[in-house]
């Protein structure tokens, strides 16, 4: 991976929430010239900015963005100015699109390295508009049993707790993989089973290492580098054991916690995905169609991620 472009970003860890992407987030700060600031979540804004502002932003409108960028992530509490960003915009010299902006606002949250990387892992569902945008992108993509991610979302305040829900969001997720991983090749598209890389984390680690063209190398966070530049918010009190030591006590916890019409509604929903991934599937019956509220968490999310999908291109350049 060139170094060519300091402070640009270079690669996106995405996935299905819940699913390990932190634990990379991490792995790939310790590596040298290597950082991953907390999760931005700037596309989830992206088709609204374009009818708001203009394409690409005039010098006038690039500080006004900076703001309004802000304003509406100002409950993500990533500590940083609306003129920390500005400040990037207005210094550069090229066309300002979308991901410059987004460049602008990983750079301001992260210090000064070669290789960016921003994880956001519900960016999986633009995934598509980036990779044909930005050619030499690359992406880690993290998967985890689907059990093991509805028992883990059911931890946070924000997690979906319905088993056809969330089922129907890691179905979609892991497709978008696999698409991601077959179009892409292995050069642009690394796929992380976190089974896999808890139990062999330096393995792992130096698999991270090789595919973003580093040495492997990896250093401690210490406690002044995460005061300086966190990874993630305090506010995200979920992610507090995020650097400690890791363990595989949590792969299957999900057998202790989830009924077995959870387990039924993931695996009737998911067992393609989960064999191609190498999840075997518990002794039960087919669920059958999710219930009524289930139902339309499911039609609501499927709406989503398919008019994500279907956007028209984007202003990214």
């Amino acid at each position: 991976m060139g170094h060519a472009e300091q402070g640009g970003v270079k690669f996106l860890i995405i996935g299905t929430a819940r699913s390990g992407t932190t634990l990379v987030q991490r792995l790939c700060a310790e590596l040298p010239d290597v950082w991953v600031p907390p999760e931005t979540h700037f596309w989830d804004l992206a088709d609204r900015a374009r009818h708001r502002f203009d394409f690409p932003l005039r010098a006038r409108d690039r500080t006004e963005f900076a703001h309004w960028l802000l304003t509406e992530l100002r409950h993500r509490d990533l500590g940083i100015e609306p003129g920390a960003v500005a400040a990037r915009l207005q210094s550069s010299s090229v066309r300002i699109g979308l991901w410059q902006v987004f460049d602008a606002l990983v750079a301001a949250m992260s210090p000064d390295v070669a290789i960016l990387g921003e994880k956001t892992p519900n960016h999986i569902a633009w995934w598509e508009h980036f990779a044909s945008a930005r050619p030499d992108l690359r992406f880690i993509a993290v998967v985890r049993d689907p059990r093991a991610v509805l028992r883990s979302q059911r931890t946070v305040a924000w997690g979906e707790p319905d088993p056809w829900a969330l089922a129907e969001r890691w179905l979609a997720h892991q497709r978008s993989i696999r698409d991601c991983e077959r179009l892409l090749g292995s050069d642009r598209c690394l796929v992380v089973r976190y089974e896999d890389l808890v139990a062999d984390t330096p393995g792992h680690h130096e698999r991270i290492a090789a595919f973003l063209d580093v040495p492997f190398e990896p250093a401690e966070l210490t406690d002044a580098t995460l005061a300086a530049h966190p990874l993630f918010p305090a506010r995200e009190s979920w992610k507090d054991n995020a650097t400690d030591r890791v363990t595989t006590d949590r792969v299957n916890t999900w057998k202790e916690t989830l009924s077995e019409l959870d387990i039924a509604a993931v695996q009737t929903t998911c067992h393609v995905e989960m064999d191609h991934f190498g999840y075997a599937l518990e002794d039960a019956a087919p669920a059958g169609a999710p219930p009524g509220e289930s139902k339309e968490r499911v039609a609501a999310f499927r709406h989503w991620y398919q008019a994500v999908a279907a956007l028209d291109p984007l202003p990214i350049n």
